[in-house]
């Protein structure tokens, strides 16, 4: 049944999703017409364009992360806690099934938009090139001189592939609380979003302190990132589990 509702949710976001798509690819096709097209005659403009590509390759993945979180908080809503979960909520699936659904077909989007992303930078580079220079420099890189630098990099893109996971659970979990209440349950959500957020922030500096405190020694900015990546994943997981319980027990539509 799980498969037939990420087949379900697939359907209903393909079409925003492959716009989106689209629309990075046909942008990345316009910059490497105006590209071939400039004057090359004036003095520091290929400079200026080739800036551009770099700050626009980096804005693009940026665009489009933000925009997935926010298109997946508004299906999640609309689909969960407005008219349409009266409907979704009758079929005869677990709670946890109509969570995971929509989890795995968010994260799944978000790697179909790494993917565009990286499109998008081999579009406007002219060639694949750079995905192979990027690759050996990222080889070369490990070695046992580099150890804590490569395990931040490590780290890094762990950090990267879970944030989705992260901020989705996050807002499932707000959502969940905000149903609790009797009227204005969106807007209570934000203030749970931000609560647990300012919570957890406080939560993991008093945990991290008082763990260096402890042993009496100074963490590395590599274990550190560690450290954070970790109790992101538990408390992500934590959050989930809440959110299906709450759901479960004590859901209200509007």
């Amino acid at each position: 049944m799980l498969r037939k509702l990420i087949k379900y949710e697939f359907l209903a976001d393909y079409k925003k999703y492959g716009i989106m798509g689209i629309a990075i690819v046909a942008l990345a096709v316009l910059a490497l017409i105006s590209e071939r097209t400039a004057p090359s005659d004036v003095y520091g403009y290929s400079n200026f364009i080739s800036a551009v590509f770099a700050i626009s390759s980096v804005f693009i993945i940026f665009a489009a992360s933000i925009l997935l979180i926010v298109l997946s908080t508004i299906r999640f809503y609309k689909s969960f806690l407005k008219d349409e979960g009266y409907l979704m909520h009758t079929l005869p699936v677990h709670t946890w099934q109509l969570i995971a659904s929509k989890l795995i077909t968010a994260y799944i989007w978000f790697l179909f938009l790494l993917i565009i992303s990286a499109v998008y930078v081999t579009i406007i580079h002219g060639n694949i090139t750079w995905m192979t220079d990027f690759y050996k420099g990222f080889i070369d890189g490990f070695s046992e001189e580099n150890y804590y630098l490569n395990q931040l990099i490590i780290s890094s893109l762990i950090s990267v592939l879970l944030a989705p996971f992260s901020y989705l659970a996050h807002i499932y979990f707000s959502f969940a609380l905000g149903n609790l209440f009797s009227k204005n349950k969106l807007a209570m959500s934000v203030v749970m979003f931000l609560a647990i957020n300012f919570a957890e922030r406080i939560i993991s500096s008093v945990l991290m302190t008082a763990y260096l405190v402890s042993i009496n020694v100074d963490m590395t900015s590599t274990e550190i990132t560690n450290s954070n990546t970790l109790l992101s994943i538990v408390l992500s997981v934590i959050y989930l589990i809440a959110a299906e319980r709450i759901f479960a027990k004590k859901l209200n539509l509007e």
